[in-house]
């Protein structure tokens, strides 16, 4: 599916698969959010770059959100094709241990390893020709999630990973915002607490979450991001 002009969903609900991975066109390059983890799951996702005569161009960069098993179980192909891999601090060493942060067990497989070219840091900013990309850290699902905001065509687009979701029937004209899994090995309410405070600041045109569907607009985009602030008070653990 294609979210605007160079940005792309090549999994999620759209294709009848698990979690949600983009990409971006910068240029002669693509950069990937989320690689998911089956082997179905990255079939679908070639089809579709196939589809969108993008099948040619090197996928340079992929930045993972988080290191749980729906999100990054396929980092290593990415690995394979000769992207640098990009995450966030903490799980960066989950993905390069595999280790139970990874979340593998949920899934009935085993994380395979891969190593990390980069650990991003809180305001890290990225540079693909026309295309910015600011890293978030926003640690509460995860000891290292991470958003990413990009910047091209007078628009700002955020890559959220499981940081929220938007209820996928609501029964009326209106949003419902879902707040991210709990029960990780390393998650901290109050680090995600946190986190949902500073991302109540933000200032999006599109928010693409890790699952489920998307929202357009800056307005319904504000509104999402101050929900989700509002619904964590009332009922995360801290």
């Amino acid at each position: 599916m294609q979210i605007m002009k160079d940005v792309y969903q090549l999994s999620g609900v759209p294709l009848a698969t698990n979690s949600n991975s983009y990409v971006i066109r910068a240029g002669e390059q693509l950069i990937l959010i989320d690689a998911g983890f089956s082997d179905l799951q990255w079939e679908k996702m070639g089809q579709m770059l196939r589809f969108w005569g993008l099948d040619k161009l090197p996928v340079t960069h992929t930045l993972f959100t988080h290191c749980h098993f729906d999100h990054a179980g396929n980092a290593w192909r990415a690995r394979e094709l000769g992207s640098r891999i990009l995450a966030g601090p903490g799980d960066a060493k989950a993905m390069e241990e595999g280790d139970k942060n990874c979340i593998g067990y949920l899934f009935g497989r085993e994380f395979r390893p891969c190593k990390t070219d980069e650990v991003l840091e809180d305001g890290r900013v990225l540079s693909f020709g026309d295309v910015v990309i600011r890293a978030i850290h926003v640690p509460g699902h995860s000891r290292g999630s991470m958003m990413y905001e990009a910047s091209l065509h007078g628009k700002k687009i955020l890559f959220m990973g499981d940081f929220l979701a938007v209820e996928p029937a609501a029964p009326e004209d209106d949003i419902k915002v879902l707040l991210a899994w709990t029960g990780a090995p390393d998650f901290s309410g109050k680090d995600y607490l946190n986190s949902l405070e500073k991302a109540s600041g933000l200032r999006e045109d599109i928010l693409c979450p890790g699952h489920y569907h998307l929202l357009y607009g800056p307005d319904v985009c504000r509104r999402a991001l101050l929900m989700a602030y509002e619904l964590g008070k009332e009922t995360l653990p801290l």
